[in-house]
C-alpha cells in the first residue's frame, strides 16, 4: 500500500496491531523516511519497536540524516539498502556504520527472506 506515513489513522492502526501481537513480536514500521519526524516517533513509541527506512535515494537520505540520528534517541532505526557495490561503497565512505549499524542488505528486489514481514496494503485495512 504505499508510504505508511500518509495513512491518516496510522497511529490507531499501530496501536491495534500492538494490542493483537504477541508480546515478544517485534514491530517495525517500514517507511521511505521522508515524512518521518521526531514528533511522530514520540507518538508511536509504545506501539513499535523500531523504524525501518528503505534507502532508495542517497541524496535525500543524507539530507535527512541528522533528523534520523535525532529520532534514534527515541526508537532504533534499521536501514534497508539494496546490496550493490556502489551502495556498500557509499555506506562505508560516509561512515554510516557509526550512526546506523543495523542494516539489512537486500538482493534481487526483495527484502531479507529471513524476516517475516506483514504488509499493510490497500485491501487489508
Amino acid at each position: 500500500g504505499g508510504e505508511p506515513l500518509l495513512y491518516p489513522k496510522l497511529v490507531a492502526i499501530l496501536c491495534y496491531i500492538r494490542s493483537k501481537a504477541a508480546k515478544d513480536t517485534p514491530i517495525y514500521l517500514q517507511t521511505n523516511g521522508i515524512f518521518l519526524t521526531k514528533n511522530f516517533a514520540k507518538m508511536v513509541d509504545g506501539y513499535i519497536d523500531g523504524i525501518g527506512i528503505s534507502v532508495h535515494d542517497w541524496g535525500t537520505f543524507l539530507h535527512l540524516r541528522t533528523r534520523y540520528v535525532d529520532i534514534m534517541k527515541i526508537k532504533p532505526i534499521r536501514l534497508y539498502i539494496q546490496d550493490t557495490e556502489e551502495n556498500r561503497m557509499i555506506y562505508d565512505e560516509m561512515k554510516l556504520h557509526w550512526c546506523f549499524p543495523d542494516v539489512r542488505w537486500w538482493h534481487d528486489g526483495g527484502f531479507d527472506d529471513r524476516e517475516e514481514i506483514f504488509v499493510l496494503g490497500k485491501h487489508s485495512v
